[in-house]
This record gives C-alpha cells, sequence and structure tokens, in this order.
C-alpha cells in the first residue's frame, strides 16, 4: 500500500545502488499498472477470487472476502470472477499488457526497464507478477506469454524473489 514511500525512505538510507525513483519510466509503468485501463484493474477478476484461498489466513480470508464483496456489490468473489473475469477481462487487458511489453521492450539491453540496471519500475511490475503467481490460476502465466519481456523481467528480479514465505 505505501510501497512507493517505503522505496523512498530505503533510497534516503540506502542511496546505492538506486531504485532510481525520478527515472522517467516509474511514471508510465505505474499508469500502464494502475490506472483505470490499467493491467491490474483489467486483470482483477481473473484472480481476486483465488486470494482467499491461496494467500491468506482464515481470519484474514473472512474479512478479505466480505469486505470485498461489499465493494463489489457480488455474494462472493467466485461470482464476481464468473460475471467479470474470463476472456472479456482478457481483452480489456490487451492494450495495457501491449503497452507494458512496448516499454520493456524499449531498451534492447533489458530486461530491465532500464536495460541492465534494475529500477523501482521494475520491481513494481514484477511485485505484481509475483502476486499473480502466488495466487495460483492462469494469470501469471498468461501475462508471461503477451510477451517474452514479463518472463524475462520476472526472471531478472528473482534473486529478489528467493524469500517466499515472510
Amino acid at each position: 500500500m505505501d510501497s512507493k514511500a517505503c522505496a523512498e525512505a530505503i533510497e534516503k538510507a540506502h542511496p546505492s545502488p538506486s531504485l532510481h525513483l525520478d527515472s522517467h519510466m516509474l511514471k508510465q509503468v505505474t499508469e500502464a499498472m494502475t490506472s483505470d485501463t490499467g493491467m491490474f484493474r483489467a486483470l482483477f477478476p481473473t484472480m481476486i477470487h483465488r486470494v482467499p484461498g491461496e494467500l491468506l489466513n482464515p481470519r484474514s480470508q473472512e474479512y478479505f472476502d466480505r469486505t470485498r464483496c461489499e465493494r463489489l456489490g457480488v455474494k462472493n468473489l467466485e461470482e464476481f470472477h464468473e460475471q467479470k473475469g474470463g476472456e472479456s477481462a482478457w481483452e480489456a487487458a490487451r492494450p495495457a499488457l501491449a503497452h507494458m511489453a512496448a516499454l520493456l521492450n524499449e531498451n534492447k539491453e533489458g530486461p530491465y526497464f532500464m536495460g541492465k540496471t534494475p529500477s523501482y519500475a521494475d520491481f513494481a511490475l514484477v511485485g505484481m507478477l509475483q502476486f499473480y503467481k502466488r495466487a495460483g490460476g492462469e494469470t501469471f502465466e498468461r501475462v508471461c506469454s503477451a510477451d517474452p519481456a514479463f518472463k524475462a523481467v520476472y526472471d531478472g528480479c528473482e534473486q529478489w524473489l528467493q524469500r517466499a514465505e515472510y
């Protein structure tokens, strides 16, 4: 929720290596991920129903399910998935996926947005990809199959994904 604020505090306390919070790519990546037409919003219905059972403890499951159902106006998250997920969600995500892939492919040195240099923009995208992967289902695989750049940046950040349990 406050990852940008955390990144700024880390950058201030440990400026080297830099997270490149001033990178011109960060704003574009954030927009492609979180805007009304961004990847996260478009793909939300494809995986939100998996979050309680795959990622949360029983107490958190009940709260998450109840509050999300209230917010979405549905009886259960599976209903929301059935109504809004599927191919229509993937069709809605297509432009954002293409835009994100174009941003990743802009620097031919890859796999990161800044070529060979990882940055906060990469960690933001890979964090979302890791969320999709941990929630299970097909969302992670389908995003990665949209363009090889998604799997390349994910694999490029593998060293920061080693610890899976917190």
